[in-house]
């Protein structure tokens, strides 16, 4: 083919696109479609420039410092001489497109393009004419069955999986993370209002899925099911404590637990964790602990004595808990064996019973 028929065959070649797929995606594609004659003339003039610029020789440093001043001049008119075109969007929107999808308006730059950023993380800069024509804005009813949404408001924030709207026009899911609760299922949780929902951004999402997973959740989303995959590590009567903030007045306090269901601890006072939380508590130690004599190191000083006998000093040597008198000091081994301190020094020579605390031997 000639240059000419060439020419033809591309034109040809850009009406039936145009046709096809519309004006904005093919002047996407093809940028130079969008270039006047003014423009194309200003840009050919500075490539003439430049390759005069290039053969010129080495020597001839005047002329290379006159012909960068006029390709920076040029460039100049070009950027100044740029219509701008008015957005329909601002940063911030979440747009929508059937072919390219959901994205989240993040900035702009000084060629008139938006920064995009899709759910999938990935971004990219398009023309604002491009992003006009080719996206909606993004509403609560775009969303679909399983989509990842989040909502904010002063008292907390949630990401969440969408699973319908009520009759009220509040969100429903099948799981949550609440900035305030952590965790949770979503037939314990509610969202509040659909309008004020938006799509969860890369970031979002993968720290929901992270939170299920540290929960010991799954999610089939083919089935649209959330499956607990933790079993129960206390039992009932257990005394169990949180030192964090799980439940409204829980915190430094201790717990017993009564029933355990398929998903929660139910305590004694009628309050309950969920199971899926229980590795942010453990169990409590005794209120009333008792002395340990297996604390005590060699040559402790203490107090000891076998049956009804006087209490009497020693040096501590060691612990045998197979011997019917299992502390065994210097002066003999004994079936009681407590450290000699200010709070037992009145024993020494007596029969009197010590504290409950050092009374270790009634457990």
């Amino acid at each position: 083919m000639t240059e000419k028929e060439k020419a033809k065959a591309y034109d040809e070649a850009i009406e039936r696109a145009k046709k096809l797929y519309g004006n904005g995606i093919i002047e996407e594609i093809f940028t130079e479609l969008n270039e006047d004659d003014d423009e194309k003339i200003r840009k050919w003039i500075i490539d003439d420039i430049r390759y005069n610029m290039n053969n010129e020789p080495l020597n001839n440093s005047e002329y290379k410092k006159k012909a960068e001043k006029a390709i920076a001049w040029l460039e100049k008119q070009g950027k100044n001489s740029t219509d701008k075109t008015k957005p329909s969007f601002k940063v911030g929107d979440w747009i929508i497109s059937s072919v390219l999808g959901i994205a989240h308006i993040i900035g702009t730059n000084d060629s008139n393009e938006f920064q995009l950023e899709y759910i999938d993380g990935k971004q990219k800069f398009s023309s604002i004419d491009y992003v006009n024509y080719a996206y909606d804005k993004w509403t609560i009813n775009n969303v679909k069955d399983g989509d990842v949404l989040f909502t904010s408001s002063s008292a907390c924030s949630d990401t969440f999986v969408f699973k319908s709207i009520d009759e009220k026009g509040n969100a429903e899911c099948y799981f949550a993370y609440d900035s305030e609760d952590g965790f949770t299922e979503g037939k314990y949780h509610f969202i509040g209002s659909a309008s004020d929902c938006k799509p969860a951004t890369k970031a979002q999402c993968d720290f929901l899925m992270k939170a299920m997973k540290d929960a010991r959740y799954e999610w089939d989303s083919e089935k649209k099911e959330l499956k607990k995959s933790v079993e129960p590590k206390f039992k009932v009567g257990d005394k169990i404590t949180n030192s964090f903030r799980k439940y409204v007045g829980a915190s430094g306090s201790q717990v017993m637990i009564s029933e355990i269901t398929d998903d929660k601890y139910i305590f004694t006072d009628g309050r309950y964790i969920f199971i899926s939380n229980q590795d942010s508590w453990e169990l409590a130690p005794d209120k009333n602990p008792k002395f340990d004599p297996k604390t005590l190191n060699p040559f402790d000083k203490v107090l000891c004595k076998n049956g009804l006998d006087m209490w009497r000093c020693d040096l501590f040597s060691s612990y045998v808990g197979t011997y019917a008198c299992p502390n065994v000091c210097l002066g003999g081994s004994y079936t009681y064996c407590i450290p000699y301190n200010d709070d037992t020094k009145h024993l020494v020579g007596t029969t009197d019973e010590t504290s409950e605390y050092y009374k270790y031997w009634e457990d």
